[in-house]
């Protein structure tokens, strides 16, 4: 494992747009799924699926049964 400290939130930063976030509402506590053809370049690309835990709406909130059948779903692939 491995851990890496973002004291400055670059990363939640960086996210926010890719998710359609405002700035003032940083992209934490979010689950993201890829599939191979992601290509990562200077700022993130939009995930397949994803979910979070910050009640931004219904349609994204985290829900460990949706979660589970995208991954199978990406999986499969």
């Amino acid at each position: 494992m491995t851990h890496y400290w973002d004291g400055n939130g670059e990363l939640v930063k960086a996210f926010s747009p890719v998710l359609g976030l405002d700035a003032g509402n940083p992209a934490w506590d979010v689950y993201l799924l890829y599939d191979g053809n992601a290509e990562w370049a200077d700022t993130p690309p939009k995930p397949i699926f994803w979910q979070e835990q910050l009640g931004i709406s219904d349609e994204t909130t985290l829900n460990p049964e949706k979660m589970t059948e995208a991954i199978k779903k990406l999986l499969n692939k």
